[in-house]
């Protein structure tokens, strides 16, 4: 598609040359052609963003308590959590984390941590699968979680 978009930003010059020989206005091409390309790219880019984004959902739905990306929970950052963790015993951080865990474990390695837990702890550094383990483990401090997030970013 790159060629045939090249191929009609020249032809678009040489037929703007052409007709302005013809008509003895003594064009100057290398400005016409620096006319030309900044105009096609500009159009090019126009149609790239406009496909680009037709198929990506614009709505925001806010929906109390629901599951998902709407869920105010799920957005909290992960030092809000950690926080009412150590206030309130919550588990809404590790739960969160472990979320995060399985997803990078299905994506990135196609392991189902609930349904194959021996591949799973295979791929897991230790700090993970104590994470990951029941009963639920606290993260604790800013430290712990920070070499949390790092290893799971590396998983």
């Amino acid at each position: 598609m790159t060629r045939l978009r090249v191929l009609v930003a020249v032809g678009v010059w040489l037929s703007v040359v052409l007709v302005l020989w013809s008509i003895a206005a003594r064009p100057a091409v290398a400005v016409i052609g620096g006319i030309v390309a900044v105009t096609a790219a500009t159009i090019m880019v126009a149609v790239d963003l406009i496909r680009a984004s037709e198929g990506l959902d614009w709505t925001f739905v806010v929906a109390q308590g629901a599951s998902g990306r709407s869920n105010p929970a799920r957005r909290a950052p992960l030092s809000t959590l950690l926080e009412r963790e150590r206030r309130h015993g919550s588990t809404e951080l590790r739960d969160r984390l472990v979320v995060i865990i399985d997803d990078r474990l299905l994506a990135h390695h196609r392991i189902d941590r609930v349904a194959d837990p021996a591949a799973a702890s295979h791929v897991l550094s230790p700090t993970l699968r104590r994470l990951t383990a029941e009963p639920p483990q606290r993260v604790g401090s800013l430290r712990v979680l920070r070499r949390i997030v790092t290893e799971i970013e590396a998983l």
